[in-house]
């Protein structure tokens, strides 16, 4: 299981109406790299980014691939 380069830039994306991130594409190669790496499936990350920022306290939230890992485990 790993998410495709769509799927990478689609979960900045989401993270982005939260974060106001900016979309590159060095990110985008990082979190490919990263859902590789940890086998996300492209459902799993949404729902780890949602569950993310509607439970974090942290002042300034920015999920981070290992956020999305952590959750997925």
């Amino acid at each position: 299981m790993s998410i495709t380069r769509a799927e990478a830039a689609r979960l900045i994306t989401l993270a982005s109406s939260w974060d106001n991130r900016n979309i590159g594409e060095a990110a985008v190669a990082a979190y490919v790299e990263s859902g590789h790496i940890a086998r996300w499936s492209f459902m799993e990350a949404c729902d780890a980014i949602k569950d993310y920022y509607t439970n974090t306290t942290d002042a300034k939230p920015w999920v981070m691939p290992s956020h999305i890992t952590a959750y997925i485990k």
